[in-house]
């Protein structure tokens, strides 16, 4: 048999034994007051070790700040007003609330930052949190504009079908691998929407992909939508208009009516020979 290595639990460090005049009695409590003070001491490293990272955590964060601050790509009179009380021809752009809870959150004002250097709220979107902005940021920055379509920039992402095709006919249609960190954050993002249970129709999008193809397909698809739309948001200062699940799938059930159509003006289908297929009883 192997053997087992038992540790001492932390509350009976805390507990001092009672003392009989037994020397059993008191050599175990002398060495469980040396195990606690070892073990006191250990946490006390552990405690300052903590108050260090925060520190130096902190301080990240502030210099990411400071970095963010330095970049302004419009104009402040280009820019949609925001929250100017006096003008009431404009009304004052409202920024999408994220969670920013958690042990990776950041303690700077990041949805005002991208909205000061991209022009638009692309937390707006599902999906997109503090981590695939900045990573949108630090990877591509102002670079988004030198793209002239979002194909292009989808393409150079790596997020759409490499096709090879032969005689007219395709061959393999695999997505190439890309290490690219906005590449990779997107995927992030892609999978978040698959566990959402927003009503968003990024949401419903992916789980019909991933039905019809997996949930591979799918990280690949919906990222690359999203990168769609970010280049629609900010080359060409779209606001994000989420669309309802009702509507998308009702998006679905026409494109699905209309090739159905096709299919019984094709075939010459009578609605005789479609009685026959759903009889009423």
């Amino acid at each position: 048999m192997a053997s087992t290595k038992r540790f001492t639990p932390t509350s009976s460090l805390c507990t001092i034994p009672p003392i009989n005049g037994n020397t059993i009695g008191i050599i175990k409590f002398f060495n469980i007051n040396r195990i606690a003070g070892g073990k006191l001491s250990e946490l006390k490293d552990c405690y300052e070790l903590m108050g260090l990272h925060q520190a130096r955590i902190a301080a990240c964060d502030q210099q990411i700040e400071k970095i963010l601050s330095q970049f302004l790509v419009m104009e402040p009179a280009e820019r949609e007003p925001e929250t100017q009380t006096g003008d009431q021809s404009h009304p004052p752009v409202t920024l999408a609330k994220k969670q920013t809870k958690g042990k990776h959150r950041c303690d700077a004002d990041l949805s005002r930052h991208c909205y000061d250097i991209l022009g638009t709220d692309i937390f707006a979107i599902p999906g997109i949190g503090p981590g695939t902005a900045l990573s949108f940021i630090s990877e591509m920055g102002t670079g988004i504009f030198k793209f002239d379509t979002a194909k292009q920039f989808s393409s150079w992402l790596r997020l759409t079908p490499n096709n090879r095709i032969s005689g007219g006919k395709v061959l393999s249609s695999r997505t190439e691998k890309s290490r690219n960190i906005l590449t990779k954050a997107l995927r992030d993002a892609a999978n978040a929407l698959g566990r959402s249970k927003s009503d968003d129709y990024l949401v419903y999008f992916f789980r019909k992909i991933a039905y019809k193809k997996g949930r591979g397909a799918a990280i690949t698809a919906t990222a690359r939508k999203i990168a769609i739309i970010l280049w629609k948001m900010i080359v060409k200062q779209m606001p994000y208009t989420p669309q309802k699940s009702e509507h998308y799938l009702n998006q679905i059930k026409n494109r699905k009516m209309k090739n159905l159509r096709k299919d019984i003006q094709k075939h010459n289908i009578t609605i005789d020979e479609l009685s026959m297929l759903f009889p009423v009883s």
